[in-house]
């Protein structure tokens, strides 16, 4: 006797008809049937009588349709626990390329432990040597044994004073931005390429303390990366002009990898994703 042969005859008393039962399960009414007429035989006795082509539980029917349903209750209840207890218990650990990405998978997970990467080279090889349980990259990857999953699309954004010469745009390139000096937080993952790649001309007043780039970036009238992410958590305790880059390298859609035997843990996490309050964003990388 197998719970899918349970399920199936539970479903059966449900929907009351083959063909309902195969629609809502996905599954051929041959199957169906198929399964029925081999739990039949296992118990030695037919759980269905047939009249006039339908099927119609009998008294032995419904004495197992009884049990199979606390038999299927006991073992959801098993699911939830033990994956309960699989979370208390094993040690997350995510490898990314930028910071708020990480922040938003953190946020739906109770215990793990981030770090950010540049390199996703480095990042990958780490994940094949099972350092990380799940790594996020800006770009799909198919690896064997994984699923790869989007989690979000984050697009730069400069963020500057009301008066500064740049917040009557509505939107700026690399190219109109380039040879503007910027105020930036060292740890900012990939995006540290992106720009200063695509600035050339341009200098980086880089910050290794988050408290001291916080003062700075409010004392000083240098401008600053934002993106779609981290704006909400900053709007309202900061009096600035956001403008968002439009140039094609500007905006990442990023991935979440991770081994399949973890998906009962991940595969949640990465449904929600887009329920984040992303106001709550507090990454020591803002």
């Amino acid at each position: 006797m197998e719970l899918y042969q349970l399920e199936y005859l539970v479903a059966l008393e449900k929907y009351k008809t083959l063909l309902e039962t195969a629609n809502q399960l996905h599954v051929s009414q041959p199957s169906i049937t198929k399964a029925i007429k081999k739990l039949e035989d296992e118990f030695g006795f037919a759980l269905f009588d047939r009249v006039k082509n339908r099927l119609v539980l009998n008294m032995y029917g419904e004495e197992v349709i009884a049990h199979a349903k606390k038999i299927l209750s006991e073992v959801e209840l098993l699911k939830i626990s033990t994956n309960a207890l699989f979370q208390q218990n094993f040690r997350i650990t995510i490898g990314s390329n930028a910071p708020a990405p990480l922040w938003g998978i953190q946020s739906l997970l109770d215990h793990s432990i981030g770090e950010i990467i540049n390199d996703n080279e480095v990042l990958i090889k780490s994940f094949r040597n099972h350092l990380y349980s799940m790594i996020i990259l800006d770009y799909p990857m198919k690896l064997p044994n994984c699923e790869c999953k989007e989690i979000c699309k984050e697009q730069l954004y400069i963020s500057v004073d009301k008066t500064h010469e740049l917040s009557k745009f509505k939107a700026v390139s690399f190219k109109d931005i380039d040879g503007y000096n910027f105020l930036v937080l060292s740890r900012i993952g990939y995006w540290y390429d992106i720009t200063t790649q695509n600035m050339p001309t341009s200098n980086f007043l880089f910050q290794d303390n988050v408290d001291t780039y916080n003062i700075l970036v409010k004392s000083s009238s240098l401008p600053v990366f934002r993106t779609n992410l981290t704006i909400p958590s900053l709007k309202n305790s900061e009096n600035k002009v956001y403008i968002p880059i439009i140039d094609s390298v500007a905006t990442l859609n990023f991935y979440a990898i991770y081994d399949k035997k973890n998906a009962p843990l991940f595969n949640n996490v990465i449904k929600n994703i887009n329920s984040i309050s992303w106001e709550n964003y507090h990454s020591k990388n803002k």
